[in-house]
């Protein structure tokens, strides 16, 4: 059975709108952290034998990560997935990422910048 992770860099936090969907659309999930100095490539290759197969939520980029696991859920064979009627109803792993449009201006030092909202999060 398939576990869902969410990559998230250790100094990062969710937003609650993030939480409350992971919360509506998973039955349960659980974090994984990226240390705050990074990863070896050997490392996160090893950690993408480790997470394949399963569903991998990004809410932090890491970029070589995206790429290997998205990789593998675009050519992955089905496992376990069909219902009744013989349909594929999933894949063995499966990207997804926080998305938001919505960006807030916020006045920094008498510099105004843009960040992203709190709310507006999509996962797609």
């Amino acid at each position: 059975m398939s576990k869902v992770y969410v990559i998230i860099n250790e100094q990062h936090s969710l937003f609650p709108q993030q939480k409350e969907i992971l919360d509506q659309r998973f039955q349960s999930w659980e974090f994984f952290k990226i240390p705050a100095e990074g990863l070896t490539l050997d490392e996160q290759r090893q950690i993408v034998q480790e997470l394949k197969e399963n569903i991998i939520v990004f809410a932090s980029p890491v970029p070589f990560l995206m790429k290997e696991l998205a990789y593998i859920s675009g050519f992955a064979d089905p496992i376990n997935c069909e219902n009744a009627n013989g349909l594929l109803i999933g894949y063995g792993t499966q990207v997804l990422v926080f998305h938001n449009d919505k960006r807030e201006k916020k006045e920094i030092n008498g510099r105004i910048i843009s960040v992203v909202a709190e709310t507006g999060w999509q996962l797609v």
